[in-house]
């Protein structure tokens, strides 16, 4: 798990990491959005960036289950 970290740092913003282990997590767009407080799309957009960013990554090999355990739950 440790190198799946270190290897999201290294492609995505703070940003982009908070939003999707919180998204991952369990929490809503809509609960994530009023805890920062900015809007649904934004969280929405951030996320789908960072999920398209992560799908490049698994697409190469180098990992798989981060992105399809999010993608399950949506």
């Amino acid at each position: 798990m440790d190198s799946i970290r270190k290897l999201m740092s290294n492609m995505l913003t703070e940003r982009e990491i908070i939003i999707f282990l919180l998204i991952d997590s369990g929490m809503s767009y809509r609960d994530l959005a009023t805890r920062l407080g900015v809007s649904h799309g934004t969280i929405q957009n951030t996320y789908e960036l960072a999920k398209q960013k992560l799908d490049r990554f698994a697409q190469a090999g180098f990992f798989s289950s981060p992105v399809e355990k999010v993608s399950k739950k949506q």
